[in-house]
């Protein structure tokens, strides 16, 4: 179980990365 968190948290992570690079992408390119 907690590794099972564990794990989640850092795709929660890398998700919440990937999406504020594609925002800050987007606000480039505008």
């Amino acid at each position: 179980m907690l590794l099972f968190f564990e794990l989640n948290q850092n795709t929660y992570r890398q998700l919440k990365f990937h999406s504020y690079l594609s925002i800050h992408d987007m606000k480039t390119l505008v």
